[in-house]
C-alpha cells in the first residue's frame, strides 16, 4: 500500500469515511482514533476481512468494490492477500492460483447501505477496480463525497495511464481539484472539491509533496548520517 494523502480539515467529529480496499483496516483505525470519525471498511479478501476488528468507530463490510456487474464474482487471489479486480492487472506473476467468491458493491449501493448523506473522505485502494468504481458511479453520487484519496495502479502497468486520464477529466469537470503527491505515477492522488480547499492549499501541496523529498536528499548529503560499510560509505 502506498501513502494516502488527504485534507484533515473536512474530517469533523462524527464525519463519515469510506475505506475501500481496507485490507485489515489499519487506515480506518488510525483515522478514526485521530479524528473521531466513523469509518466503513470494505474488504473483499476473506482472510483480511476476518482480521478486521470492529469498534464503535469502525464497521466492516465484506464486499468487492468497483465491479460493473451485479451479484457475486470470482476473484483471483494475490500472494500477499490482495485481489486483482482489473483484467488489466491479472497477469502480474504474483497470483497464487487460488480464487474466492464475493459480492460486489457500487458507490450508490454503499451510500444506501451506510445511510449517510455526505462522505468526508473516500479512500480508494481497490487493486485495479478504481476505473470501474468511478465509471459505475453517477455524478450525483460522486458529488456527495468531499474528497477522494486514490491509489491508481499505473505504477504496475503504465498502459493504464489513458484510463487515469478519463477519470481525471471527469472529476475535474465536476469541480474537483486533482493533486498528485506521488512523484512519477498516479499512485497517491488527492481529488478534493474546490470549495473544501484551504486558502493556501498550494503551499500545503508543495510542502507535503516536495518537503519530504528535500529532507531525504539533505539527509543523504550529511556525512555524519551515512553508514560506513566495509570501509566505504553507502
Amino acid at each position: 500500500m502506498l501513502n494516502h494523502s488527504f485534507l484533515t480539515a473536512p474530517l469533523r467529529c462524527g464525519a463519515t469515511v469510506l475505506d475501500l480496499g481496507a485490507s485489515t483496516a489499519e487506515f480506518s483505525h488510525r483515522i478514526a482514533l485521530a479524528h473521531h470519525v466513523n469509518c466503513h471498511a470494505f474488504e473483499a479478501h476473506p482472510a483480511n476481512f476476518a482480521a478486521i476488528v470492529e469498534n464503535e468507530r469502525v464497521t466492516k463490510h465484506n464486499f468487492l468494490v468497483g465491479a460493473h456487474s451485479e451479484g457475486s464474482l470470482e476473484v483471483a487471489e494475490h500472494e500477499n492477500g490482495f485481489a486483482w479486480v482489473s483484467a488489466g492487472l491479472s497477469n502480474t506473476g504474483m497470483e497464487t492460483g487460488g480464487s474466492f467468491t464475493v459480492q460486489n458493491i457500487s458507490l450508490g449501493k454503499i451510500l444506501k447501505k451506510t445511510g449517510v448523506e455526505y462522505i468526508s473522505l473516500v479512500k480508494v485502494d481497490i487493486e485495479g477496480g478504481e476505473f470501474d468504481f468511478f465509471a459505475g458511479a453517477s455524478d450525483e453520487e460522486i458529488l456527495r463525497c468531499e474528497q477522494f484519496t486514490i491509489e491508481f495502479h499505473d505504477f504496475i502497468d503504465p498502459r493504464l495511464a489513458p484510463k487515469v486520464k478519463v477519470v481525471r477529466e471527469r472529476l475535474e469537470g465536476l469541480g474537483y481539484r486533482w493533486l498528485r503527491f506521488s512523484q512519477h505515477t498516479q499512485g497517491d492522488v488527492l481529488v478534493v472539491k474546490t470549495e473544501v480547499l484551504p486558502s493556501l492549499w498550494f503551499l500545503y501541496f508543495a510542502i507535503t509533496k516536495y518537503g519530504g523529498g528535500f529532507s531525504r536528499i539533505l539527509t543523504r548529503l550529511r556525512p555524519w548520517n551515512r553508514k560506513q560499510h566495509g570501509g566505504r560509505y553507502r
